[in-house]
């Protein structure tokens, strides 16, 4: 069975995927990314120190939700609340997202990805919830070794309980779009496992983001500066696109196959 020191042995087992040292950033930095973050039920987050692996923040909620606050902690102590049968995904999530950045990434790409797998985490009150894991690495040396990385885990146990062990790859400049894999499978089933799935523009993904969350079409009209009826056409691609009949069929079909 994977444990915390195996996920913190495979980290050093891809030489120069994390730097040996990194400066603070201030907080607006990463708070104004968060807008972009689909984040359909309670959530926390934090920033990671990539050299040492401990948090130079993390969310008020992180106490609430979890019963803990990480700031000042190991990575170890986050990792601690991962379910033990889903620690050999994680252990393969992260070996693939590693593998990913160090050999199709260049150190300016790095910064416009995010990744992001569910995962079961035990809560305040020692009961498990499944969580969506996003992350977005904030700052790289010149090099391209990661310095500090932004984590938000979203509560989606009210959407689906049944982890689709998929890890998705996301281009958040919308120019290479999603890649879709399994979080055990190896680089050559890559294309296969992504060719089943929808291609979703940039804009397609920020409405499912939004739809995903609560908001009307009036409400997204508002926020993404659209008419309504743009909102209306691109619901109608959507549901077409996936194959969903309704909105809730359409953010439980991109919830289970990672698509956002």
């Amino acid at each position: 069975m994977k444990k915390a020191k195996d996920i913190l042995e495979l980290y050093k087992g891809h030489q120069g995927y994390l730097a040996n040292r990194s400066d603070r950033i201030p907080i607006p930095q990463f708070e104004s990314i968060l807008g972009s973050i689909f984040t359909p039920g309670p959530y926390y987050y934090y920033v990671l120190d990539s050299a040492s692996l401990t948090f130079d923040f993390c969310s008020p909620s992180t106490k609430k939700i979890l019963g803990i606050d990480l700031t000042g902690a190991h990575l170890s102590s986050l990792v601690g609340v991962f379910h033990s049968e889903d620690m050999p995904f994680v252990y393969a999530s992260e070996n693939q997202v590693a593998t990913y950045i160090k050999t199709k990434l260049n150190a300016s790409e790095i910064i416009n990805y995010k990744f992001s797998y569910s995962i079961r985490e035990q809560i305040y009150d020692g009961t498990f919830r499944l969580f969506l894991m996003q992350t977005i690495t904030l700052a790289t040396n010149e090099e391209g070794a990661l310095e500090k990385v932004l984590g938000i885990h979203s509560d989606i146990s009210h959407i689906t309980q049944t982890n689709s062990y998929k890890l998705s790859i996301t281009d958040l400049t919308g120019e290479r779009g999603n890649l879709v894999i399994s979080g055990y499978s190896n680089e050559s089933s890559q294309s296969e496992v992504d060719s089943f799935l929808p291609k979703f523009t940039k804009r397609e993904r920020e409405i499912v983001i939004l739809i995903g969350e609560g908001l009307t079409t009036k409400e997204i009209s508002v926020q993404l500066f659209v008419s309504e009826e743009t909102v209306i056409s691109h619901r109608k691609n959507l549901l077409k696109k996936s194959g969903c009949k309704n909105t809730a069929q359409l953010v439980f079909f991109c919830v289970k196959n990672g698509l956002i």
